[in-house]
């Protein structure tokens, strides 16, 4: 779990999928989704998700990025889809 947190902490403005993530860590994509809900009570998807719109809130501090930089600086390329996200979060 340690090692997945930190990959994400270090590629969240990159496109990530589990899967990738999974291969990373070297081990199977099922069994890594069982231990983040073991151990963090959600899924990998759901902890990136909430990481991106952490960092999202931070960056939104600076009043000269627009909500298109914002959304390109935590990984999403689709300004609509981080702003749908982001107000379902």
């Amino acid at each position: 779990i340690k090692d997945s947190v930190n990959y994400i902490r270090m590629n969240y403005s990159r496109k990530i999928s589990i899967s990738t993530l999974a291969q990373y860590i070297g081990l199977d994509r099922s069994y890594l989704c069982f231990l983040f809900k073991k151990y963090l009570n959600m899924s990998p998807q759901n902890f990136l998700i909430k990481f991106r719109m952490e960092k999202a809130c931070e960056l939104m501090k600076n009043h000269e990025l627009s909500i298109g930089d914002i959304a390109r600086s935590v990984g999403y390329e689709d300004p609509l889809l981080f702003s749908k996200i982001f107000k379902k979060i």
